[in-house]
């Protein structure tokens, strides 16, 4: 995952690509923490309409969160 993260953002398909590892037992804190600061936003902020389009990459995912 971390090289196809790297291929997509060295080819600048996307404004901002985030990585994040989910694990068997995932941390939904820290995986919500992790795409938040990879975009630039906190989490107890509104969201504006002029979000960047962005990738988010879910890594080692077992089961539906």
């Amino acid at each position: 995952m971390k090289e196809i993260a790297g291929q997509v953002e060295a080819d600048g398909i996307f404004d901002v690509v985030v990585l994040a590892v989910v694990s068997q037992t995932p941390n939904l804190r820290k995986i919500q923490g992790e795409i938040a600061d990879g975009i630039g936003f906190k989490l107890d902020a509104q969201t504006g309409s002029g979000r960047p389009d962005f990738l988010v990459i879910l890594d080692d995912l077992w089961e539906r969160l």
